[in-house]
């Protein structure tokens, strides 16, 4: 197989880039050089000749060109979920306004029926307010270019101070095992840690206090972390869904949420070059799990 650009220069030289078909099977990128030698009398009498082959390069070079195009469509659909995010907060602000001036107004003179149809419009516009912080949060994930030195067990101690209402309302024992020192994008690995422990605490099951624990191990060359409770667990079917955005597995009225929160998590952690999953069954209690690389490695 021969494909390639073929340039002849006036001393008889040649050069071309080609691909060939192996015997195994595979596609080699070859580059190859010819060029003549002269007799005593100065004229050619045969070419002589080099070739390389530059596979890995040319594989290399795809490879980047796939990156710059996939890192400008990333920076392209967070500047839309920004601009569209931001552009929303206006007109909502304005529906939540007007409800309210109706209501303050005009609510004893309102007839039951009417008042019900604007407390939906109330709450449907507070799920919309929620929704958009949410957008703007996923959108803005990245932004922080530097890495610090992160004490995660400080972090995690500062995360559970925030949601000590929360814990105390659910009756939760939160216990930390051994958590490191590392680098990292010391907000995002925050809102990371918020978003885990809190779907523990929210996800729990009837008539049980959460018991949540986290704690990491040192595995190869970076650190896998671990969030485990004993909550409703998740099943099977939708382990890899649960990481898309906008994706809910109950309905609002069992559990609040915008089905944005592990869709924020997984692009945290693949900020750092790393990875989530989760490990759950139905009733049984789940635990995530991420790896944050050392960052040579990442």
């Amino acid at each position: 197989m021969y494909q390639g650009m073929l340039r002849y220069e006036e001393t008889h030289r040649y050069e071309a880039e080609y691909r060939i078909l192996t015997p195994s099977g595979d596609i080699r990128w070859m580059w190859a050089r010819q060029f003549p030698f002269l007799d005593w009398q100065g004229q050619v009498a045969g070419h002589t000749g080099i070739a390389v082959d530059i596979t890995a390069h040319k594989e290399g070079e795809a490879a980047k060109r796939r990156a710059e195009r996939l890192a400008m469509e990333n920076r392209e659909m967070e500047r839309f979920t920004y601009l569209a995010s931001h552009d929303l907060k206006e007109p909502l602000r304005t529906i939540q306004n007007f409800v309210s001036l109706i209501h303050y107004q005009h609510g004893d003179d309102l007839p039951p029926t009417l008042i019900e149809y604007l407390n939906f419009i109330s709450e449907a516009s507070a799920r919309m307010s929620m929704l958009i912080k949410d957008l703007l949060v996923y959108s803005r994930l990245g932004r922080q270019k530097v890495l610090v030195e992160v004490d995660t067990r400080v972090l995690v101690e500062e995360v559970l101070q925030d949601l000590a209402g929360s814990v105390a309302e659910a009756r939760a024992q939160v216990e930390l095992g051994s958590l490191p020192c590392l680098k990292g994008y010391a907000t995002e690995l925050r809102q990371l840690f918020q978003n885990l422990i809190s779907n523990a605490l929210k996800f729990r099951q009837e008539g049980r206090s959460p018991h949540v624990w986290v704690g990491a191990t040192r595995k190869g060359k970076g650190w896998r972390f671990a969030i485990k409770d004993n909550g409703i667990g998740i099943d099977l079917t939708y382990h890899a869904k649960i990481f898309e955005l906008f994706q809910r597995l109950h309905h609002r009225t069992e559990y609040e949420g915008t089905g944005i929160g592990l869709a924020n998590c997984k692009k945290i952690v693949e900020l750092h070059g790393g990875y989530l999953e989760v490990e759950s069954e139905l009733g049984q209690g789940s635990t995530f799990f991420f790896f944050i690389p050392d960052p040579a490695e990442a």
